[in-house]
């Protein structure tokens, strides 16, 4: 099975990652009839040919105001590769919006403006991507077009951009010029551009590829629990999700009250198999009968447990979030209560430091938080394992999100 290419695009207002990604999508040959019809009417209303941006609005809102609010998930297959966009908004005040969209990505397509250049909200974007463990940043510096095609701009805007990266201590960064309205560099080379001697965005996809940084054997959480009726016999199937290393027929495994098992049989895909791969559905069936339900966790070793939890969140909920506030935790597949113990001052992303005054936790502000759990839980960093590695906090009166976050992240260490 062919890797799953998951990309967060995202972009400051204005800076044209609508165009771009319809663009994409257009030459690549990935719309629809409808689509491609719906393009060309409403370019029609402004006196264009084409209006490719129109083909990533879909909310009413978004289609009133030709801005990007909520995330949107494009699809594009490349020779028999899929390819999962999350299509994240620009504007600061749905800061919370780029840091959910992300979460389920492992590389960042990042528009920069060749006239207005590298501006906060791309900084912003760029850390919360290093944040959650992205390997690759890609930046596009689009609208060349607006700058007669000027390798010096592209120079002086790429130079920023791998100090940023540098700054975020991100390695991998592909650094393209294009100019999404007529397409040049995107899926076909421009003669416009014959100073660059680099890939095509297109090509730059199809070489992109996850390197296996979940090295550590990590803790299996389990989603569910299905029984299965066959020839008289009961047997009860363990759904799993875990990062990482592969699990197989015969692995030990154990419970977090020291009980030994192992894999009897696994499936996945509705076919029984040998192996099973970290994202993908995995069902198992364990050699002995013991107390598991959803939320419990499986260890491939010895595991170290916390009740407490090193956090940086981005604030969802619509009230104001206050220390000694009470919570329901979701953590892998189970929900715990807890508490906020402490909370740093709002995160300045745009400078990779705290604010110096102290800001509330208010829609999509950034903290570090401390969290004490009623009960002790597998913690990992979550560039090591997205499963134990994050959580979400809920309002335990109205069941409404409060949080969402990422655990042991070192990134932010300057003080206010």
């Amino acid at each position: 099975m062919s890797q799953i290419l998951r990309i967060a695009i995202a972009g400051s207002v204005d800076d044209g990652k609508s165009t771009l990604l319809g663009r994409l999508l257009h030459d690549t040959g990935s719309l629809r009839v409808d689509q491609i019809s719906k393009m060309k009417k409403v370019g029609a209303s402004k006196g264009l040919q084409i209006d490719l941006a129109s083909v990533t609005d879909g909310l009413k809102a978004e289609q009133e105001q030709g801005i990007t609010i909520d995330v949107a998930y494009r699809y594009l297959d490349l020779a028999g590769r899929r390819v999962i966009f999350a299509d994240t908004p620009g504007h600061e005040q749905y800061t919370r919006n780029m840091f959910t969209g992300a979460s389920s990505a492992w590389a960042s397509l990042l528009l920069v403006d060749a006239v207005r250049g590298l501006r906060d909200q791309t900084r912003r974007h760029s850390a919360i991507a290093a944040l959650q463990g992205h390997q690759h940043l890609v930046f596009c510096i689009n609208k060349l077009d607006a700058v007669e095609y000027s390798q010096t701009r592209f120079e002086e805007l790429a130079a920023q951009c791998q100090t940023l990266a540098d700054q975020l201590g991100i390695k991998q960064i592909t650094l393209l010029p294009v100019a999404a309205l007529n397409g040049a560099n995107v899926v076909e080379r421009h003669s416009s551009l014959a100073w660059f001697k680099g890939p095509t965005l297109l090509e730059t996809l199809q070489s992109l590829s996850a390197q296996a940084t979940h090295n550590a054997p990590s803790p299996i959480s389990i989603q569910s629990v299905l029984t299965e009726h066959d020839q008289g016999q009961t047997q009860r199937l363990l759904s799993l999700r875990f990062s990482g290393q592969p699990l197989k027929v015969g692995d030990a495994l154990q419970d977090a009250h020291g009980n030994s098992l192992s894999i009897k049989r696994a499936f996945a895909g509705g076919q029984e198999v040998e192996t099973l791969q970290a994202g993908l559905d995995a069902l198992i069936e364990i050699d002995r009968e013991v107390d598991l339900t959803r939320g419990d966790w499986l260890f491939r070793q010895p595991p170290e447990l916390s009740n407490r939890l090193d956090v940086t969140l981005c604030w969802l909920g619509q009230q104001i979030g206050q220390t000694r506030q009470n919570v329901v935790v979701r953590h892998g597949d189970q929900w715990i209560r807890g508490r906020i113990l402490e909370a740093s001052p709002a995160i300045d992303l745009a400078n990779l430091c705290y604010h110096e005054s102290y800001e509330s936790m208010t829609p999509n502000s950034l903290h570090r938080v401390q969290i004490q759990l009623a009960k002790s839980v597998p913690v990992s960093a979550f560039d090591q394992d997205p499963v134990s590695g994050s959580c979400i906090l809920v309002d335990p009166v109205t069941d409404q999100t409060l949080a969402a976050g990422v655990i042991n992240s070192n990134m932010f260490t300057q003080e206010p």
